[in-house]
């Protein structure tokens, strides 16, 4: 596993597949989209990968009620 936090130049020379979310847990429609994600990365000669967020998307949406969260970042890496 490869942690990319700023630099996105090393993903651009690559045909990449991304399954992107908050992926706050994993729950069997989160590791159904990872193993897509993979099977067709896989089938085309490309890289998978799974791009997510250190803060939810909803922390910008609406900061005044933030979401309880089920993994901190370091759990979810």
């Amino acid at each position: 596993m490869i942690i990319i936090d700023k630099n996105l130049q090393d993903i651009q020379k690559h045909n990449n597949y991304i399954a992107l979310g908050s992926f706050d847990g994993l729950h069997i429609g989160h590791l159904s989209l990872i193993y897509k994600v993979v099977e067709v990365a896989t089938k085309n000669n490309g890289k998978s990968m799974v791009f997510t967020f250190k803060n939810h998307p909803k922390t910008l949406i609406d900061k005044g009620t933030p979401p309880k969260l089920l993994m901190d970042n370091n759990r979810k890496v």
